[in-house]
């Protein structure tokens, strides 16, 4: 066993890297320059049972209120004799229609001990009539808006990326980041999230809008190929690979259009603020956009379902059919569109008033105070706690090791998983 573990103020375990390492460099660099404290960062999908015998956190901060068995946190809360503290950032934290109570927390560690950080009143709310403790949700507001001030607000990379990426600087960029993962999801996910509270019919409605809207879109790009020199940056979601994208791509158009790039590199909002246009169907990142005064076109051929007021829409441009969107590109934007409007708005849902860093920072050293000691591991429960769910924990301690030793990899991990590794002793050698 471990004879000298390492003894750290807050273990933050991230699941994306494109979705959610920034934002936790930018609060550990605060913990760190700010608090003094020690700070680490792992990959929820690589390194929980390594942390659990190489770490003494006395705070773990997770994205989400995951507790199930087999998660980091249910591992970290088996394994110890005195649990840390638990905080989740509640990365995502909208609620469609049909996901019911699909996002809110289940499990008693989540609705009685983990510390919920939200981005405003609405979520608060949500949380509390789902059964969580009133005592443990914290508004913050949103960690990522602070961090786009930052770093990203009034830049513009396109020059960088053009020349690492051997692309045509001169031409227009335009960057589309569907919210597609539903198109990609097997009928055991889908019976998965239905199990965890989604509507079973709302639910199938949406994927068959998303697979439509993504098919129909890919449609026009492809035809603009003929008549534009404009290229079309796509960048898939998190959990979904670029060979799955060509897959789909080429089974809808039977080829490769020359206009479209699929790429994983850069965080999407890298490539939204160097592109000259950015579409989505319904992206969150509007939101993203809105904080970086950067236009966004809405694109809904099939129209928007009846259930859902996308209010992180709200003021976009709508692109709802062929037509459109051929102009758009051919007239160079001297076209007028009509704009998306939603019920609600930004406003309603998000308090812009909070620096979400600064918050979130701030919360966790007040929590660190509450409780300043480092747990201990039980070996026996940690051992207990893997043969409960080998499947899970020793499947991510397997991955971890084809990963590190470039291993055939892309074979043995899926791909859409392999591009969230990271080297966890480079990185926070770095921090």
């Amino acid at each position: 066993m471990i004879i000298n573990p390492t003894k750290i103020d807050v273990l933050f375990f991230i699941e994306h890297i494109d979705r959610e390492m920034e934002t936790a460099q930018e609060i550990v660099s605060v913990l760190k320059e700010k608090y003094n404290l020690k700070c680490v960062i792992a990959s929820a999908i690589y390194h929980p049972v390594t942390c659990a015998l190489k770490t003494r956190p006395k705070i773990i901060v997770t994205a989400s209120t995951a507790f199930g068995i087999g998660s980091p946190g249910w591992l970290f809360f088996k394994s110890f004799k005195n649990a840390p503290i638990f905080i989740n950032l509640n990365y995502e934290q909208f609620i469609s229609s049909w996901k019911g109570k699909y996002k809110s927390a289940k499990h008693d560690i989540s609705l009685k001990s983990q510390i919920q950080l939200t981005w405003g009143t609405y979520f608060k709310n949500f949380l509390i009539e789902t059964g969580t403790k009133k005592e443990n949700i914290i508004v913050t507001g949103r960690p990522l808006f602070s961090l786009l001030k930052k770093r990203y607000y009034n830049k513009n990379f396109k020059k960088d990326i053009a020349k690492k990426n051997n692309l045509d600087f001169n031409k227009k960029w335009n960057f589309i980041a569907f919210t597609d993962g539903l198109a990609f999801v097997t009928e055991k996910k889908i019976q998965y999230i239905v199990q965890s509270g989604a509507n079973e019919k709302g639910l199938k409605n949406h994927i068959n809008h998303v697979k439509g809207t993504i098919s129909e879109v890919l449609k026009w790009v492809n035809s603009m190929s003929a008549m534009s020199d404009e290229l079309f940056i796509l960048r898939p979601h998190p959990s979904i690979s670029k060979d799955q994208y060509e897959e789909l791509i080429k089974s809808t158009l039977g080829l490769m259009p020359e206009n479209l790039i699929i790429s994983k590199d850069y965080t999407a909002q890298k490539w939204m603020i160097s592109c000259e246009r950015f579409f989505t169907n319904y992206s969150t990142l509007t939101m993203d956009a809105r904080v970086l005064e950067k236009d966004f076109y809405i694109l809904s051929p099939l129209k928007k379902l009846e259930s859902e007021d996308y209010w992180w829409c709200n003021n976009g441009f709508s692109i709802e059919s062929y037509d459109d969107f051929k102009n758009l590109i051919l007239k160079n934007d001297l076209v007028k569109l009509n704009t998306y409007a939603s019920k609600e708005n930004i406003l309603d849902y998000i308090d812009l008033s909070k620096d979400g860093i600064k918050e979130t920072s701030s919360t966790i050293f007040k929590m660190l105070i509450q409780n300043n000691i480092y747990p201990k591991v039980s070996y026996y429960r940690f051992i207990n706690s893997i043969l409960k769910s080998p499947k899970r924990l020793l499947g991510s301690l397997l991955r971890l090791i084809f990963m590190s030793l470039r291993i055939n990899s892309n074979s043995i991990v899926r791909k859409g998983i392999a591009i969230d590794y990271f080297n966890y002793k480079k990185l926070n050698n770095d921090l």
